[in-house]
């Protein structure tokens, strides 16, 4: 992002270069359906009458809320682009009037029903207007009409086009895309050689070219010069391939492998449809964004993505949706073209992604904030006990307030309040003054003459504000029928009530930045890939955090000891440790969970997609879903943790039932628990059933398969001659004996040649074609021996029904272990620091402590405070030897087991501090850890 000279600040010189911006594209009305509850039922017992009311309002979408997104977003922007004043022309027809827009047969309609939600969650009391469903569109055939909403552009110079394509169909010969002749000129024949274009493009077909880039590209229109802004589920829509939400190293491998297929997939004769474009931002709405480009004939992506949310877990806080994300996306592109200066040659010319890295983090903010305010209600209607409003509104003054903080005024935000703050005080100050809205113009652009507001485009919109004012809050009477002493004569306890202070707010709206836009914006990360697609298994933490080995060369000395840095600082302060409040990589919270490991995050989401659409379906027979890991790794706390975070659907809660088989003395044990399963479903709860070590012997090495495949498929149980049906549950079988599924299925399979190793013995890094050699992954056949996917289950597997018992599994999950590899060189064993180990034992020491006797909690001054104004945290006094045995012993004899054992046994019940002296002597160590490596560690790093 440029950074704004602080010369703006003080030049007196208004800025005077011109930038036309002009916006086109499928014009639409959209039907918001209203619905409110009567409070009163008493007050409404007439015939016909019912318990709810409903309030159609119609507003202009597509390409003329872009326009207004845009519009009001620079008229809000000081010192525009380092000196540009820009002008918009847009599509008419916004300001017309809702009756008219209703029989205006040229707007196609979009129908929506919508209600009021809280406004966080079911706990705020606050509630906010969202959509309750999506009732679909009317496409009306292309009209003589469709040129007259084109804007009214003559020059066709215009240095930046932006095409709004939203409910168009080329093979139906609907929409503005296939309508040339209603395109405005700046789009049809460009005077302008280095326009840019923007193409908000809904539905893409990329199985061939479409007929709207042969139309730009048959005069060599907009080349190299086009961005398009897609949404990732219309790429699904469209075919690609790619998976929902599991991880974001996933979801960018997949998005990366399809885009490459299609960018150069043409030819001359018949150009590729990505063919002539120069950025593809693929938006994943509330959650970040991927941009691409194709410099050189190397395809790059840059990934904006929230740190402590995969795609769409965000959204999840919230009831109902919103429409309007794309828009917020493009408009946050626009912002940053806008900000280059006109000189957008060089971001082609370069492929510098940092020009959009703030437009596309801003995207992603504005997209959130528009999905927790809501649509804004304007005034209140006179209907007995309903809440419905006079108007509702698409929050565009809000969301242009968002992206031109987040983009533009994030390094003056200091400077523009200090001119913007005392307007409020002032305004408030007189309050017969804001009966006459010229005065309000003179005070405002008097008060922040220094800032170089657009003072046309400012007084425009504090017109509109003042108009909505007077009509809907500030008189009953309707503005246009006011005349000049009505207006000057309202009573002034309409000022006093607290409806002044909402005007003038409405105004502060477009001068004062967004100081929480600019810190959610500034929280958002990125990531690249350049010069080709990464293996299957990357994980970005990995390249934040690469893998470094204790006591080796200067290089892995060096990763070690700043993964270590950062888990040694997240035990002592948590979260709001400086180097660990805000993630530079992947997490995800589930609960009290946390998770950094790629492949468990990706099992742990998949599973609980299944365990939620489990609970939401008619489904009336358990899910079954296996987990396994090492002894005291936490099995079943994830799992539990899992099934806490989840809607409870119609069930009053989640009932745990934990089985140990290994203490079983037969089968008819298992009916006498699944009757117990049966009495929890039947009194309104959801089973969690945990079937532990269902992997030990009985009778035979699986032996204990054979009696769940019934329940696991049928839903039902026979004790004695009684057949019982067991209902809704969720199983999950948690393995004793095996650690991985990998492990589960390559003892109940044969091979006659030498058996695959596992990815894990490869090494996370290794290059996909050993991997494919060896597994077959990469097209080709495997090499010295097969997968366990693809060897034949062993008579011994058959006889215990294993096949029959995985093929009822709908999942599992992989819980990883708490133990460091070892690595073997001349000066001999090292331990291998990666990250995701590292970062879970941080934080299992974390809460272990915290549940712990000791008062260890104390109050200090952060490293971010001063003198003046210091700044103060909370921290867990432990000393750095005893965090350092803890960080960085190879092994936990029993996984988390283990290191809650060592808290436990520690003395430290009501203390102040953890030091080496609290520890357990070393034969009690030696029961989870190799005591001697534990102490020597702790003696090492005593400060």
């Amino acid at each position: 992002m440029r950074t704004i000279e602080r010369r703006e600040f003080v030049d007196s010189s208004p800025p005077t270069a011109e930038f036309k911006i002009v916006v086109a594209g499928d014009v639409m009305t959209e039907w918001i359906l209203a619905q409110s509850k009567v409070r009163n039922r008493a007050e409404h017992a007439a015939l016909f009458d019912t318990a709810n009311y409903m309030e159609p309002y119609v507003k202009p979408a597509g390409a003329i809320s872009t326009a207004e997104i845009i519009v009001r977003m620079l008229a809000g922007l000081s010192s525009v682009s380092n000196g540009l004043r820009p002008t918009v022309l847009s599509p008419t027809g916004w300001e017309k009037t809702h009756s008219d827009i209703r029989v205006d047969e040229t707007y196609w309609g979009s129908y929506v029903t919508c209600a009021q939600f809280p406004k966080r969650g079911p706990a705020d009391g606050e509630v906010v207007w969202r959509i309750k469903q999506q009732l679909g569109i009317d496409r009306k055939k292309p009209t003589d009409r469709l040129t007259n909403l084109s804007p009214a552009d003559i020059d066709g110079d215009a240095s930046l086009v932006i095409v709004n394509q939203t409910v168009g169909d080329e093979a139906a010969g609907h929409g503005f895309m296939v309508h040339p002749e209603a395109w405005p000129t700046s789009l049809a024949a460009p005077q302008n050689r280095d326009a840019w274009l923007i193409v908000e493009w809904s539905r893409p077909r990329l199985d061939a070219r479409a007929k709207f880039w042969d139309h730009i590209s048959s005069c060599d229109r907009f080349g190299g010069r086009i961005i398009m802004v897609v949404t990732v589920d219309d790429l699904r829509l469209a075919g690609l391939r790619i998976s929902r939400g599991l991880s974001w190293e996933r979801t960018l491998t997949e998005l990366f492998e399809e885009v490459e297929k299609r960018w150069h997939a043409g030819s001359a004769e018949q150009p590729g449809p990505l063919d002539g474009c120069a950025y593809l931002v693929v938006s994943f709405g509330s959650s970040g964004a991927v941009v691409f480009t194709h410099p050189s004939d190397r395809l790059r992506a840059k990934l904006i993505y929230d740190p402590e949310h995969v795609e769409g877990s965000w959204a999840e806080q919230f009831e109902g949706s919103m429409s309007g994300a794309t828009r917020c996306m493009v408009a946050g592109v626009a912002m940053d073209l806008i900000r280059a200066r006109g000189d957008l040659g060089s971001i082609c010319a370069s492929g510098n992604f940092a020009e959009f890295s703030q437009g596309l983090k801003a995207g992603v903010v504005a997209a959130r904030r528009l999905l927790e305010i809501g649509y804004i209600p304007i005034g209140a209607q006179e209907l007995g006990d309903t809440e419905l409003p006079k108007d509702l509104r698409f929050p565009s003054s809000v969301i242009a307030c968002v992206l031109r903080s987040a983009v533009a005024e994030v390094d003056v935000a200091d400077e523009v309040e200090k001119v913007t703050s005392p307007l409020r005080t002032a305004l408030l100050a007189k309050l017969d003054e804001l009966r006459d809205v010229k005065a309000v113009i003179r005070r405002v652009n008097a008060a922040l003459e220094p800032l170089h507001f657009d003072p046309g485009a400012l007084a425009e919109e504090i017109r509109r504000i003042h108009k909505d004012w007077i009509r809907f809050e500030a008189h009953e009477s309707a503005y246009d029928e006011l005349t000049a002493d009505d207006r000057a004569s309202i009573p002034y306890d309409k000022f006093e009530s607290g409806i002044a202070e909402r005007f003038v707010d409405r105004i502060m709206l477009f001068v004062s930045p967004d100081r929480t836009a600019i810190a959610e914006a500034a929280d958002l990360q990125e990531v690249h890939i350049d010069g080709g697609l990464p293996n299957r298994d990357w994980s970005i933490l990995d390249t934040v955090y690469a893998r470094g080995m204790l006591e080796s060369d200067e290089r892995n000395e060096k990763n070690a000891e700043k993964t270590l840095s950062l888990c040694s600082s997240i035990v002592e302060y948590g979260d709001s440790s400086p180097l660990g409040g805000c993630y530079k990589f992947p997490t995800r919270r589930i609960g009290k969970l946390f998770v950094t490991n790629r492949e468990e995050l990706e099992s742990l989401t998949a599973v609980r997609a299944l365990m939620i659409n489990y609970v939401n379906s008619n489904i009336s027979t358990p899910l079954s879903i296996a987990v396994f890991g090492s002894p005291g790794s936490g099995k079943s706390f994830s799992i539990k943790q899992l099934a806490e975070s989840m809607s409870k659907g119609r069930f009053s809660r989640i009932e745990t039932r934990v089985f140990n088989l290994s203490q079983f003395n037969g089968p008819e044990a298992i009916a006498v628990a699944l009757q117990q399963v049966r009495d929890d479903g039947l009194s309104g709860k959801l089973p969690l059933v945990f079937w532990d070590e269902f992997d030990t012997p009985h009778e035979t090495p699986l032996g204990w398969l054979r009696y769940f495949l019934s329940p696991m498929q049928d839903g039902k149980y026979q004790d004695g001659s009684a057949i019982y049906y067991i209902g809704k549950a969720i199983f999950v079988f948690a393995g004793g004996t095996h650690s991985t599924m990998e492990e589960f299925l390559r003892e109940a399979k044969v091979d006659d040649k030498e058996p695959c190793p596992p990815v894990s013995e490869l090494g996370r890094g290794a290059d996909a074609a050993v991997v494919g050699r060896w597994s077959g992954t990469n097209g080709t056949p495997a090499e010295n021996g097969r997968s366990p996917d693809d060897r034949e289950y062993s008579e011994e597997a058959k006889t215990d029904k294993v096949p029959d018992f995985v093929s009822r599994l709908k999942g599992f999950v992989d819980v990883p272990r708490l133990d460091y590899e070892c690595a073997k060189d001349e000066a001999g064993d090292h331990t291998v620091i990666d990250a995701a180990t590292a970062l879970r034992r941080a934080k299992l020491l974390r809460s272990f402590l915290e549940d712990s006797a000791g008062n260890l909690e104390e109050t200090v001054t952060g490293k971010r405070g001063n003198a003046l104004k210091p700044k103060l945290t909370k921290r867990l006094n432990v000393d750095k030897g005893v965090v350092a045995a803890f960080l960085r012993v190879r092994r936990y004899r029993f996984g988390a087991r283990s290191m809650e054992a060592i808290v436990k046994m520690s003395a430290i019940a009501g203390r102040v501090s953890y030091d080496r002296s609290s520890l357990p002597p070393a034969n009690q160590l030696n029961l989870h850890v190799d005591a001697k490596e534990f102490l020597d560690l702790a003696n090492r790093f005593w400060p």
